[in-house]
C-alpha cells in the first residue's frame, strides 16, 4: 500500500476517498476538496493533477468504471488521448 505500483496507488486512492467521504458526512464536494489536498501532499502523486485525478476517480468509481492511472490527461499539463471528447458524457 505504501509503494509506487499502480495497485498501491489505487489502494491509497480508495482509502483516501473512503476516509474523506466519512469525514465530510457524505458531502461529496467537501470530500473531493479533502482528497485533493491529500493527493497534493503525497509525493507518490506528484506527477498527477489533483483536480483531474479526483474528478476521474469519482466519476469512474460512482458508475462502476475502471480508474485508469495511465491516462495522460491525469498528469500535470497532460493532453487528452486522441479522439477522446471530455465535454460529452454520452
Amino acid at each position: 500500500m505504501f509503494g509506487d505500483s499502480e495497485k498501491d496507488l489505487m489502494a491509497t486512492l480508495k482509502l483516501m476517498a473512503h476516509d474523506s467521504y466519512n469525514r465530510s458526512c457524505g458531502n461529496k464536494i467537501d470530500a473531493a476538496k479533502s482528497m485533493k489536498g491529500w493527493i497534493a501532499n503525497d509525493p507518490r502523486f506528484a506527477q498527477y493533477d489533483p483536480e483531474r485525478l479526483v474528478t476521474h476517480f469519482q466519476e469512474r468509481t460512482n458508475c462502476g468504471g475502471k480508474v485508469e492511472l495511465d491516462d495522460p490527461f491525469l498528469r500535470k499539463g497532460g493532453q487528452q488521448r486522441p479522439c477522446q471528447n471530455r465535454t460529452s458524457r454520452y
